[in-house]
């Protein structure tokens, strides 16, 4: 009996799927992870020598993160800070949402599951991979969870990432009609600093703007 019951736990173990990657380049219908509460059209894209995160809220305004290398980020903040535009130079990049593709001592990824789940809008999603990753850092612990799927021609489809941290804090990033971005070229046009944001315009870092 133990033989076989160790033989079907090696068998379980042997069917969860591999590690996925999530894209790094996509557009997709988001909340969660931008202005609080709102939904708009989210931009992304992240290589090893560039990355670059957008908002976009229609005539609300929007928000563009470019990074060129590590320490050459400036974030636009088109109406959302007040004027018509003002910029954050020297912020750090934009975090990477990606599933590493090994464990570390600081985090963990684990296989939960095929199960149904929703994402923007409420709309029902079925047979998705759901992925968990631990994150360790000074004195906080923060989980993700990943919802998936993966389209025939290896596109990984990210329909929500729920977060949760230690001290309480927890919330839900949900994407709507995600679209997988093949023509890089084509894509980073969705980061390009509109004309109102060049010249000498305003400083807006945090809650202050400043000249």
């Amino acid at each position: 009996v133990r033989a076989a019951s160790f033989a079907i736990l090696g068998l379980a173990a042997a069917q969860d799927p591999t590690r996925p990657h999530l894209a790094q380049a996509w557009s997709a219908q988001s909340t969660g992870d931008g202005l609080q509460g709102e939904i708009g059209m989210e931009h992304y894209l992240f290589t090893d020598k560039e990355s670059h995160h957008a908002w976009d809220y229609g005539d609300a305004g929007s928000k563009i993160w470019n990074c060129h290398g590590p320490y050459n980020c400036i974030v636009y903040y088109v109406k959302l800070q007040g004027p018509s535009c003002c910029k954050c130079e020297d912020v750090d990049e934009p975090k990477q949402w990606d599933i590493a593709a090994k464990d570390s001592f600081f985090a963990k990824t684990f296989f939960v599951g095929i199960e149904d789940t929703t994402e923007l809008n409420g709309n029902p999603v079925k047979g998705v991979e759901h992925w968990r990753t631990h994150d360790k850092v000074p004195g906080l612990n923060v989980s993700y969870e990943y919802f998936l799927h993966r389209e025939d021609n290896g596109d990984v489809i990210s329909h929500r990432i729920d977060f949760g941290a230690s001290e309480g804090s927890q919330g839900s990033i949900l994407y709507g009609d995600f679209q997988v971005a093949h023509d890089l070229d084509e894509h980073r046009k969705h980061f390009d600093v509109p004309e109102v944001c060049t010249g000498n315009i305003l400083k807006c870092c945090g809650d202050k703007v400043a000249a």
